[in-house]
């Protein structure tokens, strides 16, 4: 799992009674030197890697003194039962355990309390951590920002793409600390695990080999509370920047995650958001979801890209709504759909070269109460303006929608798509008056 030159060095200096936390399927036990250990005790809480870990213990022909102890560092009750008690080892190991556990100060005093007077403690980390304590054993370089540059630069893309170094408590979307004002998306691809052991775990659980296709470091693929809890991170974050980014997107790793993530948006209040699913091959699968505080709504291809399997409740409510009339007049049915909305109080606009049209609602006018009314209000203040897109639409509209008609081989397809507005009942009984007036 760890191809950096030091850590070898580190797990073979490893002596006497030694305590390895998190061995996980035991990358480490081949680096240790035998001549200098005179027992191994491995605190593995996750139990699916302890086949594997046994065979890489007696791969390395530690059997005799590697005892596997099935418990959480917090577990001192059982640890005593295996002889893991204070001041009872020369060395403890933990090799990228420390970046996913949520209280390295606690989990680094348990450790130096279980350790002799003269004992040893190795650590092993590549990420600063925002705790002090753990930041003093880390080791600490600028490789991975370097690299990225590297990258850049040989890529041309010096002008579009601009790295940035973070603390590991700043915001994830630092607008006011890269001075600006807003952004049109955010792209994320979070770290999938919640520790070491979750990675491993799901990796054996594949036909593949562990790491056969996967080069992502531990910093890049475990973050505490897994991808659930970063992505929740950036759902609070955009609760409080709101328009300042049209869409926030993320790519999500386990299916699992995906209901608790759609969840997490509509408690928070979010009512226009996006899922995809994504094949790779012919089994693996992603899944991306995207959220917007904004009135704009996507395509129906791209709100609701994911196959049959998965539940409806997991998907927003749909943005396009058809039907068929039985004639062969494309130009006579355009008419009747402006008769239709021209007679409500709202603003249209029909070509008639391209079959299409586009509307935009401050209300609900096509209720019997407001079709009563003999006269259109104004707009006061509205304008029509055009988007990059090309797709009129109008500021603060409740409703904006494109309808577009085509000939099919049994008569004339009306789509009716939702453009703008957060109300999908709005648009439903919308798209129910239009069906309706069109069938008489």
């Amino acid at each position: 799992m760890e191809v950096e030159k030091g850590v070898p060095a580190l797990v073979g200096s490893a002596s006497g009674t030694i305590i390895e936390i998190g061995p996980g399927s035991g990358n480490q036990v081949s680096r240790y030197d035998r001549s200098q250990v005179t027992k191994i005790y491995g605190i593995e809480p996750t139990t699916s890697l302890h086949s594997k870990l046994r065979e890489n213990i007696k791969k390395a022909g530690l059997s005799d003194i590697y005892t596997i102890v099935p418990c959480a560092l917090q577990d001192v009750e059982t640890l005593r039962k295996y002889g893991v008690d204070k001041e009872a080892f020369d060395t403890v190991l933990s090799v990228q355990v420390f970046c996913s556990v949520p209280n390295p100060k606690e989990m680094a005093a348990a450790l130096w309390g279980l350790l002799k007077p003269s004992g040893t403690m190795i650590i092993y980390e590549h990420v600063k951590s925002g705790d002090y304590i753990s930041s003093k054993v880390q080791d600490i370089d600028e490789k991975n920002l370097s690299f990225a540059r590297q990258n850049i630069l040989a890529n041309n893309l010096k002008t579009r793409i601009r790295p940035f170094l973070t603390d590991p408590n700043d915001p994830l979307i630092p607008l006011d600390k890269l001075g600006l004002k807003s952004i049109n998306f955010t792209i994320c691809n979070p770290p999938f695990y919640s520790s070491p052991a979750d990675l491993l775990s799901s990796a054996a659980a594949k036909s593949r080999p562990p790491h056969s296709t996967c080069t992502g470091s531990p910093i890049e693929m475990v973050t505490p509370g897994g991808e659930v809890a970063f992505v929740t991170r950036i759902i609070e974050e955009s609760q409080h920047l709101k328009q300042r980014c049209q869409w926030y997107t993320s790519m999500l790793g386990k299916y699992s995650s995906l209901g608790l993530i759609v969840e997490e948006l509509k408690k928070k209040g979010v009512v226009n958001w996006a899922v995809k699913e994504f094949v790779q091959g012919g089994k693996t699968r992603r899944w991306g979801v995207g959220w917007s505080w904004d009135m704009r709504r996507p395509r129906e291809d791209i709100a609701r890209g994911v196959s049959s399997s998965i539940p409806k409740h997991l998907l927003p409510f749909p943005s396009e709504f058809k039907f068929e009339i039985p004639t062969t007049s494309i130009d006579l049915v355009g008419s009747k759909i402006c008769a239709i909305i021209e007679g409500l109080d709202l603003m249209w606009r029909y070509r008639a070269q391209v079959s299409t049209g586009v509307g935009f609602a401050r209300a609900n006018v096509w209720s019997r109460a407001a079709r009563r009314q003999q006269k259109r209000e104004a707009a006061d203040g509205e304008k029509l303006v055009e988007s990059e897109d090309g797709e009129e639409e109008v500021e603060e509209a409740a409703l904006g929608f494109k309808i577009q008609l085509a000939r099919e081989s049994e008569g004339i397809a009306i789509s009716i798509r939702w453009l703008q507005g957060f109300d999908c009942v709005l648009f439903e009984s919308f798209c129910g008056v239009v069906k309706r007036q069109m069938a008489k």
